[in-house]
């Protein structure tokens, strides 16, 4: 998919409310045909595990939540999971290493793979778990959080995280709905084209700013790092998803545009390629935060939402 920016910005500037709500709308049928896709599988394979992964950034907890919605207008109950909460309790001197000698964060091993996939099989069978909770501010599992779960008649679990895909755990559940996403449409202005992966970066430099007190300087710092364990953790899974989404909106680098710009701007030193993602980000019209609906997706990382994350 291909975004031409002049008529992006030719949008915005003539009817913002009309250009947001198409887009929201488009996305919303995508949601509402993976439902039906979910659905006809879950009857065809007796299965009621849906495995949901992507990169940082795609938009994998709305999009969950948004599903969760989407089932239940078709008759099915969606308990949404997150993966996080079967890290570890974190051991500082045992924990997966990066090159350079820092915890590993982005590793599998992170995982308490053993337990997840234990808890699939129960769930599976009809059984009730204690799904964990981690406590990331003490970077440990919270025993007195668990919380019961047990799947009945016309419901499903949806277990979202960015090692869904791995095979120490999709390739224990075969008949399991499996859907990738990431935002992998492009924006061009002529003959230039907007690197994809920039939007994700977009994405999480200002969520991390607005809800983890985390600088511009401090994200692209992680970037590295992030994009390194999703080229070895996720990358290699991809062609096991049987379903696919693309969670660009077409609107979304207008609104993100004013909260963006000031924080990159802060960075000492910018590298080349930051030079060329602000100037790129700067061609957008500003679309207004008042246009931007209450349940879209990109709230996930502006706030003002609808949606508890």
């Amino acid at each position: 998919m291909i975004y031409d920016l002049s008529l992006i910005n030719s949008r915005v500037v003539s009817d913002p409310v009309d250009f947001v709500e198409d887009c929201d709308a488009a996305f919303r049928r995508r949601i509402d045909r993976l439902a039906k896709r979910i659905i006809y599988r879950m009857w065809r394979t007796d299965c009621r595990i849906m495995l949901v992964c992507g990169p940082s950034a795609s938009g994998k907890t709305t999009t969950a939540m948004k599903l969760d919605r989407a089932l239940e207008k078709q008759g099915i109950v969606a308990h949404v999971l997150s993966m996080d909460n079967y890290y570890k309790t974190l051991d500082i001197d045992s924990c997966p290493r990066t090159p350079s000698g820092e915890p590993d964060l982005e590793s599998p091993l992170c995982l308490d793979i053993d337990l997840m996939n234990q808890q699939i099989a129960a769930l599976s069978a009809g059984e009730e778990v204690m799904v964990p909770y981690y406590d990331f501010s003490r970077q440990r599992r919270d025993p007195d959080r668990a919380t019961p779960l047990r799947l009945g008649h016309q419901e499903m679990a949806i277990f979202e995280g960015i090692h869904a895909l791995n095979d120490d755990i999709s390739g224990r559940w075969v008949d399991a709905a499996k859907l990738y996403m990431s935002p992998h449409a492009d924006f061009y202005d002529g003959e230039e084209i907007f690197n994809r992966g920039w939007v994700r970066l977009i994405r999480r430099t200002v969520r991390d700013a607005k809800f983890r007190s985390c600088t511009a300087e401090e994200t692209l710092k992680m970037w590295q790092n992030i994009r390194r364990g999703e080229r070895i953790y996720i990358d290699p899974y991809k062609n096991q998803a049987n379903l696919h989404l693309n969670t660009t909106h077409s609107y979304e680098l207008c609104a993100m545009r004013d909260y963006a710009l000031p924080l990159f701007e802060e960075v000492k030193n910018p590298s080349e390629q930051l030079k060329a993602l602000c100037e790129f980000l700067r061609r957008f019209v500003p679309l207004e935060d008042k246009y931007v609906p209450p349940a879209s997706l990109l709230r996930e990382f502006i706030g003002g939402g609808v949606y508890q994350y």
